[in-house]
């Protein structure tokens, strides 16, 4: 099970507010997405979680991505808030799901009876209020939110989700409705290829990448591939235990999502 939540959306501003400057702004929304990064990963790996934490996560998130817009923080630290906002709809969504596979969440939309009364919903949820499971009726804010979080976590795997994650934030587009786009796509049919034949030689012709698709590329692998003059410049005696493993876990993070990442290249090659 996920450690227990510790951090709460009403800290958010007051912790701005103690900020000097936008620079101060920014280290202190980046301590609370790591902070919030290590406990949805954790959450995530458990199939146990709570999902009134998970839910107490995702508004403390959401809290942190809005409070970057408001006060016009830079656009890289906006689109890290937004992709923890995506992590934290995943969390909720699997904890809900998990709950549900295990008895101790209620799937909103069984009907029971009472008497010679059937009932669904909000009237269902409050059946189960005096049990001791956990009604999955008002943990997301709206409908489409609840749809789209279902969409992540029931169509991708959280190593796909990291992919998934991984070009969307190379896209600039780290919205819920595109997000969860990509999660349903991993399950398409495939469309049959079009062999574009060369009328002059008979030579099958390469097909074209589409110009949007080498762009993400192009910026996921230069992301990932440090200059030797950049590296050069690194004293590695002087970082701290701490902040070496702090930075080991993120790096290994990144890795399994370029894995993953590449996995799925290799099928296209085959």
């Amino acid at each position: 099970m996920a450690s227990t939540l510790t951090v709460s959306a009403r800290n958010v501003d007051a912790s701005l507010d103690a900020a000097a400057d936008k620079r101060q702004m920014e280290l202190a929304v980046s301590d609370m997405l790591v902070n919030a990064y290590d406990w949805i990963t954790e959450a995530v790996k458990a199939t146990n979680t709570d999902p009134l934490q998970a839910k107490s996560m995702r508004a403390y998130v959401y809290t942190i991505e809005e409070a970057t817009k408001q006060r016009d923080l830079s656009k890289s630290i906006q689109l890290d808030a937004q992709e923890m906002a995506r992590r934290a709809d995943y969390a909720l969504g699997k904890a809900i799901r998990d709950g549900q596979a295990n008895g101790t969440v209620t799937s909103t939309g069984t009907q029971i009876k009472r008497g010679n009364q059937h009932k669904s919903g909000e009237q269902l949820d409050k059946a189960f209020s005096t049990s001791k499971k956990i009604s999955a009726y008002g943990l997301f804010p709206s409908g489409d939110a609840k749809t789209q979080a279902y969409e992540m976590v029931d169509n991708a795997s959280p190593e796909e989700f990291d992919t998934i994650l991984a070009e969307a934030h190379a896209e600039g587009n780290l919205s819920r409705a595109n997000v969860s786009r990509k999660a349903k796509s991993l399950h398409t049919e495939p469309v049959d290829e079009v062999i574009d034949v060369d009328p002059a030689t008979g030579e099958i012709r390469e097909p074209h990448c589409p110009k949007r698709t080498v762009e993400i590329f192009n910026t996921i692998i230069a992301g990932a591939t440090p200059s030797l003059s950049v590296l050069s410049l690194i004293d590695w005696n002087q970082i701290p235990s701490g902040q070496a493993v702090e930075w080991h876990a993120q790096l290994s993070e990144a890795i399994k999502s370029l894995q993953s990442l590449n996995k799925r290249l290799s099928k296209v090659m085959k």
